[in-house]
């Protein structure tokens, strides 16, 4: 066995969260990294359960990329063209919903929410999948009157104007829609750059970042472009040239995520000058993705910003514009980590050499265990 590092496949199996749910006592989120909805318990911040979703392999990756909660139950939104899951907190059943349409694989294609009038709307990732709603009682229904870009090559961001409506920007065109939900109507519009790619509502306005150029509009549906604040391209950029990755209004303040996702900055619209307000550390560049834009969430005076595809997150105190780094180290129980177990056996043998109790013991308990497991 002198050779196993040849014949054995090492693999790691990471806490990765690409939307939470927090609760008083708990926190909720689906993990990217394999099939498992990860409950942890705040006031000890011990992972006390990994739960499998229905109708998903326990290897599954990738699942979900957002969440959002409505009374006692958490709604857990596909990537693509995967599946809907909702989860009740009180009683821990789950249900699966599969919803059908298309939409061009060449990116990564992220589904939004927007809760208005005793439902749950599910703004497609792409056009040919349309607007879907879900009630509280679970019957999910398809929106004939919604027919925006039904062309299934098209690839949408999402985000809230108000109350009961909601924006849709087709990325790399400049044609950007309102959705009225109380209205049941959709006007269109078009920035004023076609490489656009994601935008953001103040109250007042929105902000949008370009491609092609390192340049940060403020626009209006009435007005058309307000302003425009235009920066050289700078060493920030990867993936193509692209020297953004997201942005986001958080009150009045205008952030924006560099084209390496590593740094955050805030727009100094007097000084029209780009302040830097955090960077990330130790994140893997493996684990960050073109097309996946990190995620903001507010909470109070602070902002939490954070990768959708690795463990790296930030809090920033819009107060005094400070940060501080996240570091996802929570401790496993024995349950939980015979969980990690099962998945990571999933894959092939193993041979870990890791200090934290990967030996070849549990190989062979799990040989003993498991005859299906190869």
């Amino acid at each position: 066995m002198s050779n196993n590092r040849d014949i054995y496949t090492e693999h790691h199996l990471y806490l990765s969260a690409p939307h939470f749910i927090l609760d008083e006592k708990k926190l909720y989120f689906s993990n990217r990294s394999c099939n498992a909805l990860v409950i942890v318990d705040r006031e000890t911040w011990n992972v006390e359960s990994m739960i499998p979703f229905v109708g998903e392999a326990l290897d599954a990756r990738e699942l979900h990329v957002a969440c959002c909660r409505q009374g006692d139950k958490i709604y857990f939104l596909p990537q693509g063209k995967k599946k809907l899951h909702v989860y009740d907190m009180k009683s821990g059943d789950q249900r699966a919903y599969e919803l059908k349409g298309e939409y061009d694989d060449r990116t990564y294609a992220l589904w939004d929410f927007h809760i208005w009038n005793n439902k749950i709307y599910l703004l497609p990732c792409g056009g040919g999948f349309g607007l879907w709603s879900l009630d509280f009682d679970g019957q999910l229904n398809k929106e004939s009157w919604w027919e925006v870009y039904a062309d299934t090559a098209n690839i949408f961001m999402h985000g809230a104007v108000d109350e009961q409506r909601f924006f849709s920007l087709r990325k790399n065109t400049g044609e950007f829609t309102i959705t009225d939900l109380q209205k049941r109507e959709t006007k269109t519009y078009r920035f004023s750059d076609e490489r656009s790619s994601y935008a953001t509502y103040d109250g007042q306005d929105f902000w949008y970042i370009t491609y092609d150029t390192a340049d940060i509009v403020r626009w209006n549906p009435e007005d058309g472009e307000r302003e425009r604040y235009s920066f050289p391209i700078w060493d920030k950029c990867t993936f193509g040239g692209v020297p953004y990755t997201c942005i986001y209004a958080a009150g009045a303040e205008i952030f924006v995520v560099s084209g390496t996702q590593k740094e955050l900055f805030v727009l100094d619209k007097e000084k029209r000058v780009l302040k830097p307000i955090f960077q990330l550390q130790g994140i893997p560049n493996c684990y960050r993705e073109a097309d996946m834009a990190p995620f903001f969430t507010r909470l109070g005076d602070k902002l939490i910003w954070a990768f959708r595809s690795a463990d790296g997150a930030a809090v920033i105190d819009l107060t005094t514009m400070g940060g501080q780094m996240c570091h996802n180290v929570i401790p496993l129980n024995d349950k939980v980590r015979d969980r990690f177990d099962q998945t990571l056996f999933l894959k092939s043998p193993l041979l870990f050499e890791e200090s934290d109790g990967w030996n070849l013991e549990k190989f062979l308990h799990h040989c003993m265990c498991s005859a299906d497991s190869f």
